[in-house]
């Protein structure tokens, strides 16, 4: 394949599923089922975006928003971060794979005050950003930051 056709291949796919999509298919069934219900694509840095989405844009499968603060292999430091919590209290995150995050502080938010969130502001981002402000200190401490 020519320089020329790869880029024609990348352009297509961006075009067709946005910037920097995450592979999903390792995800559980039912999370797959949320998505293509939802319509959603994920995507990396796109954690508020995509868990909301799944949250409010469909109805088979129960989940729960969740925001914390989060650490990974590649990103050895807390930051802010989003995923979905499953009817059985299983923690699923599919913006970040394959390993799942190591969760330092963590809050649910009911789907409603998701819902006011995002319609009133316009815009998806953190839900809660006075939590996070709360317990950013708690966050670098629990991963040994003075």
């Amino acid at each position: 394949m020519s320089d020329e056709e790869r880029t024609n291949k990348r352009f297509e796919t961006y075009m067709r599923m946005g910037w920097a999509p995450v592979p999903f298919k390792h995800q559980p069934p039912h999370i797959k089922k949320a998505l293509r219900e939802a319509r959603v694509r994920p995507k990396i840095k796109g954690c508020f975006e995509t868990n909301s989405k799944l949250v409010l844009f469909q109805d088979e499968v129960p989940l729960t928003y969740v925001e914390g603060w989060v650490t990974t292999e590649r990103v050895p430091f807390p930051f802010e971060h989003a995923w979905v919590q499953d009817d059985v209290g299983t923690d699923i995150d599919v913006t970040i794979t394959p390993k799942q995050p190591r969760i330092l502080v963590s809050w649910e938010v009911p789907a409603s005050e998701v819902r006011r969130a995002v319609f009133s502001r316009g815009y998806y981002g953190p839900i809660r950003g006075h939590e996070f402000n709360e317990t950013s200190r708690q966050a670098y401490e629990l991963m040994g930051f003075p």
